[in-house]
């Protein structure tokens, strides 16, 4: 009888012990996804033509090239890889009036089709004239 006793109590601890080993995995899965889970943030866009300025924002979860987060956001058109109309508004090549960007405030080194955003950034298009 007492092997008995002894047979019941070590299958219920192992019973106990291997449940509370699934929990414990489950548990910390579940804590590790939630802490993954990542918020995005806006990215700014900002058009500037003569007198008139309008602001668009997206929230992007991570890097993205500009032409992605301008897809979403606002209507543009690229000829050979020069952006040629955004929001509508065309560049002016009869003025030398053209498009221009910043990224943060600093004039973009690289194209549009390029140029990586990260959230917060804030990317400013303006008409410049080039002589």
């Amino acid at each position: 009888m007492k092997k008995f006793y002894v047979f019941v109590v070590a299958v219920t601890m192992f019973l106990l012990v291997g449940c509370g080993k699934t929990n414990e995995a489950t548990t910390s899965t579940t804590q590790s996804s939630s802490s993954e889970k990542v918020e995005g943030a806006a990215v700014k866009i900002t058009v500037k033509a003569e007198d008139t300025s309008k602001e668009f924002s997206k929230v992007i979860k991570e890097k993205e090239a500009l032409t992605k987060v301008l897809d979403d956001t606002v209507p543009y058109k690229l000829e050979k890889g020069f952006l040629v109309s955004i929001n509508n508004i065309e560049q002016d090549s009869k003025n030398k009036l053209y498009w221009g960007f910043k990224v943060n405030g600093t004039v973009a080194s690289e194209g549009v089709e390029t140029t990586m955003i990260s959230p917060k950034d804030h990317v400013e298009f303006y008409l410049q004239k080039f002589e």
